[in-house]
């Protein structure tokens, strides 16, 4: 079924197959296209291969389509580290990382507060 798709594209990226891993996940967005867990895995795939602008239109969705996602809050601070500062506005004064945040969570982050070591995927680890 659709979580062993899900699963085998996981066990590719594990054992460095990344080709096989992403032709996984590409079948399971053609059954369900709505899966920010698989657009994430995807998208760190593509930054580990070096593929900087999928990888970025990929966590751009995340993003901006499911902004609610645990991925997104993931795919916020891939962006960060991709995407220099003046590139990321998608509204004008708006940076796309804050898109789907309170004001107030953007704000206390800007404010210095920082994320744990934790919490962030080591590039081209696979989250599942």
């Amino acid at each position: 079924g659709y979580q062993s798709l899900e699963d085998l594209g996981y066990t590719m990226w594990s054992a460095g197959r990344l080709s096989e891993a992403l032709n996984y996940y590409e079948t399971c967005l053609q059954i369900r296209p709505e899966n920010p867990n698989v657009l994430f895995n995807m998208a760190m795939i593509y930054r580990s291969q070096g593929e900087t602008e999928k990888a970025v239109e990929l966590f751009t969705e995340i993003v901006t389509k499911y902004a609610d996602a645990e991925q997104a809050e993931k795919a916020r601070t891939q962006l960060a580290e991709l995407v220099p500062q003046n590139q990321q506005a998608a509204v004008p004064g708006h940076s796309i990382l804050d898109q789907g945040r309170g004001e107030s969570q953007a704000a206390a982050e800007a404010g210095g507060e920082s994320q744990s070591a934790e919490s962030q995927a080591p590039v081209g680890e696979p989250v599942g």
